[in-house]
């Protein structure tokens, strides 16, 4: 089951079970996580510091493009959109998660609803898992289209040509 989560109950979550980076690689065969942060701002600082066997961390913002920009308080701002390296990344993270036996699956982003929504979605269908299952657990969820578009080429990709 792919469980997608805001980056607050995600930490909550996380700090609950006491998973941090010195002990959530004994949970590689029970659980995986994939954290997507924002490029800049309160959002973009990590709960796990690296990379695990079961964990993913990714940085990119909730869009469809690059953008950049003048706030109207006159501070500038970037937005990254997802890349095809890192849908690239996160179909080969499954991949291992799959071959390990792990279904099992956090996803988070800042609000737990588009980015991470997108991701989790992928995840259900990667692992043959019940569509119907994921949207009663997470239905706050509304898929970024970008995102599930790069996932979903890469596996037409990695599958079909």
């Amino acid at each position: 089951m792919i469980n997608v989560l805001s980056r607050v109950n995600f930490q909550s979550l996380m700090s609950r079970h006491d998973l941090k980076d010195e002990n959530i690689e004994k949970m590689q065969k029970t659980l995986f996580c994939i954290c997507i942060h924002n490029t800049n701002g309160y959002n973009s600082t990590p709960h796990f510091l690296q990379d695990h066997e079961n964990v993913l961390r990714l940085w990119f913002d909730d869009c469809d493009c690059d953008n950049c920009g003048v706030l109207l308080n006159g501070e500038t701002y970037t937005e990254k959109a997802m890349t095809e390296e890192q849908a690239n990344q996160i179909y080969n993270f499954l991949v291992k998660q799959k071959e390990n036996g792990c279904n099992v699956g956090f996803v988070h982003c800042a609000a737990g609803i588009a980015r991470s929504g997108a991701v989790g979605a992928f995840a259900t269908e990667f692992f043959n898992a019940s569509g119907r299952d994921f949207h009663i657990t997470n239905p706050q969820i509304r898929p970024n289209g970008h995102v599930l578009q790069l996932l979903n080429r890469i596996l037409w990709q990695k599958h079909f040509l």
